[in-house]
């Protein structure tokens, strides 16, 4: 009798092992892709933000450009 004990109850923790593992990789996996997301959304806004900087620095040298060769400045 008390090996059969045992035995189930090295069953029951081992289940309890595996079924606890599984749920830790889930949450891991689930936080890796969480963070990534944030990471990603970072990285495009910064992107973005890098990208309108340019934009407006390249209107306004247009804008001297224009008005550089109005005024008859070579």
């Amino acid at each position: 009798m008390d090996t059969i004990a045992l035995v189930l109850l090295i069953l029951i923790a081992a289940g309890v092992v595996y079924v606890s593992a599984g749920i830790l990789f889930e949450w891991f996996i689930s936080a890796i892709i969480f963070l990534s997301g944030i990471i990603i959304t970072f990285i495009g806004n910064f992107l973005t933000l890098l990208l309108q900087i340019a934009i407006r620095i390249k209107r306004l040298f247009l804008k001297t450009k224009h008005l550089l060769e109005r005024v008859g400045v070579s």
